[in-house]
């Protein structure tokens, strides 16, 4: 194409559109079976894992890119591209740019949080999804797709570490890191130094997946990163009310265990702690279950004082017959 269009001032967009259809069926040998997706697995997962793996090598090799309609098709469902630093690192910038006349760490938060809500929405949509699509209703085998969909999105690659627990409960604990995490890319590439973990979308998509997965409520908190000057993007998952818990405990081992400055950090994050709020999403959610408890314990004593009431005014109105009637006798008499 450029050997033969390139010398041209215009090139007819049918041979534009056909070079693009020829480029993408050439990127579709990249997606065969030869291809190695790597998520590193504990053991007992690597064969649950594999199957996921070919699945999703079938389900990505099925693209369809046809610009002159503006789609972009896998295995018939429409996917967008976006750039990896808009939902990032430019989409904190703008957000500090319009709380100018207020805090930055609350416009930080702010876009954290916002972040974090989207990729959760996002996560236990594309869950749902592919567990329809594949028609598997094993939590594990469920959660196993995640890791692998979430690295041929461009997402990042997924490492867990074996001391994790994947059960449908409260004690349900994942330890995992995002290798190549877009978003610690995304301000790396910048040459941004970041001041806290900035994989709030990675941490959400995640607990999104595994929520849909494993029908419990689960939230993610990044507690390493690379753009923050980490070895690792490193990400803890629990049920949202022992969040904290994991995340001080992590904390202080990680103080006991690394020497040094590193000791040093990590002694300064477990002190500073108490002071971190898990995602937004979740305070909100709790807020409201809380709001609803209240409304409804409201409601029942509101009904048992209206019955008390109905109840009262039946006993006066049996009174007030009897009294007349005791009246009507004494008259009589």
């Amino acid at each position: 194409h450029i050997l033969y269009e390139g010398s041209k001032k215009l090139i007819p967009l049918t041979r534009e559109v056909e070079f693009l259809n020829l480029y993408v069926q050439l990127m579709r040998l990249r997606y065969t079976r030869k291809v190695h997706i790597n998520v590193d697995v504990p053991p007992q997962f690597t064969d649950i894992f594999r199957r996921a793996e070919e699945y999703a090598q079938r389900y990505f090799g099925n693209l369809r890119h046809d610009p002159s309609c503006g789609t972009l098709e896998v295995s018939g469902e429409r996917y967008i591209f976006m750039r990896a630093a808009a939902m990032s690192v430019e989409f904190t910038d703008l957000l500090i740019s319009l709380y100018s006349d207020g805090s930055e760490s609350e416009a930080r938060r702010l876009s954290a949080n916002l972040l974090f809500d989207l990729g959760h929405a996002i996560g236990k949509s594309d869950a749902r999804h592919f567990h329809a699509h594949m028609g598997i209703t094993d939590p594990v085998e469920r959660l196993s797709i995640g890791p692998v969909q979430f690295a041929f999105s461009g997402w990042a690659s997924v490492k867990l570490d074996e001391r994790s627990r994947v059960m449908p409960n409260e004690n349900f604990y994942l330890l995992y890191e995002h290798p190549y995490s877009f978003e610690a890319d995304s301000w790396i590439r910048r040459g941004r130094q970041a001041t806290q973990p900035v994989c709030a979308m990675n941490a959400g998509y995640s607990s999104g997946w595994c929520e849909a997965s494993f029908e419990v409520p689960l939230s993610a908190v990044e507690v390493e990163c690379r753009a923050a000057g980490h070895a690792a993007c490193r990400l803890i998952m629990s049920p949202p009310w022992r969040l904290a818990e994991h995340q001080g405990q992590y904390y202080k081992a990680a103080a006991a265990e690394n020497p040094g400055a590193a000791r040093a950090a990590f002694q300064r994050a477990w002190e500073a702690e108490s002071e971190t709020r898990i995602p937004e999403f979740f305070q909100r959610k709790r807020l409201e279950d809380k709001i609803r408890r209240n409304q409804r314990h409201i409601d029942m004593l509101l009904g048992e004082r209206a019955e008390k009431e109905l109840l009262l005014q039946q006993k006066d109105q049996e009174l007030a017959a009897l009294r007349a009637e005791l009246a009507r006798r004494s008259a009589q008499e």
